[in-house]
């Protein structure tokens, strides 16, 4: 247990799970849960890649995606 990394213990997991909420939230202050996962995804990339461990652009990926599809996740509204 002492390698595994979860959701509210680790911040990779948690930048991904903050992300996942972006979704699922709607309104204009979920905007705001949008930096500080960035930041700490970019960070996350960037230390990955100087120590040559090329899995930790995971993180960033998921955010590129998530960025890339928030405009059209953010458009549907439930019929009634």
């Amino acid at each position: 247990w002492s390698g595994v990394e979860l959701f509210g213990f680790a911040p990779d997991p948690t930048a991904v799970a903050t992300l996942g909420l972006f979704l699922a939230v709607r309104g204009p202050g979920r905007w705001l849960l949008l930096p500080l996962p960035l930041l700490w995804c970019l960070l996350a990339a960037a230390t990955s890649g100087a120590l040559g461990w090329w899995a930790g652009v995971l993180p960033p990926a998921l955010a590129v995606l998530l960025l890339s599809s928030a405009p059209l996740l953010g458009g549907r509204r439930a019929r009634r």
